[in-house]
């Protein structure tokens, strides 16, 4: 009897120039993969990995992870931190000191944590508002309603969901019922976004106010969450 071929290597998609929400989500690339060498396949897939895949799986994880953050919109600073923190998670795989199931159990407790929203609302200032033809009263007061969702986000009054239902002017959805981030929106489509945004943080009862979040630290602080309860 034949040794069953191993399953090749998965295969991240490439990342999608100027698309801030496939970089926000890029953390469940991961998870797909590792879900897919568990579970899709299964006794071919254990074999494979259990035998000599592990390093490679994880270095093909990284790379693509990293590719896709350096391509985002992301600061500099959450770039440098968020990096670390997937070179953090793929080593420790690697070492064989966290397994596949710790690993879904990781991505599920980040899919969670209000990341993923917050990401999408810093992006889209530096992908839309400060390239716009917006006046810079009107680039003003669009930071200000960006930082009161990201407030609503970060204390858990506007969920991810919520941020979908106003973003039909800067975003489309795909065959597969996935929301990305359009290359380019005019002007007047994002007045709009803006203003249902707007409303949205109202509606809230979110402060008038400034308000900043460090993704890279928020990010940390999940991972370090999720490594202490593995």
């Amino acid at each position: 009897m034949s040794m069953p071929q191993p399953p090749v290597s998965p295969q991240l998609p490439p990342p999608s120039s100027g698309s801030g929400l496939k970089v926000a989500l890029i953390i469940f690339l991961i998870m797909l993969v590792l879900f897919a060498v568990a579970c899709g396949g299964c006794v071919y897939a254990v074999y494979y990995v259990t035998v000599n895949a592990k390093a490679m799986l994880a270095d093909a994880i990284r790379e693509a992870l990293i590719q896709s953050i350096q391509d985002s919109e992301l600061r500099d600073e959450d770039k440098t931190v968020i990096i670390a923190q997937a070179n953090r998670v793929t080593d420790e795989f690697k070492a064989g000191r966290i397994t596949v199931e710790d690993l879904t159990t990781i991505l599920q407790n980040l899919g969670e944590s209000p990341l993923i929203s917050l990401g999408v609302v810093y992006v889209i200032e530096e992908k839309y508002v400060k390239p716009s033809g917006l006046s810079q009263e009107e680039k003003d007061e669009a930071k200000l309603s960006l930082q009161r969702a990201a407030r609503g986000v970060f204390e858990k009054k506007i969920s991810q969901q919520d941020l979908e239902a106003v973003s039909d002017q800067i975003s489309d959805v795909d065959a597969d019922g996935n929301r990305q981030l359009k290359e380019s929106i005019s002007d007047e489509e994002l007045r709009t976004f803006l203003a249902d945004l707007k409303q949205l943080a109202d509606d809230a009862e979110i402060p008038e106010e400034p308000f900043e979040v460090n993704i890279g630290d928020e990010f940390k602080k999940a991972v370090d969450k999720s490594l202490e309860n593995k």
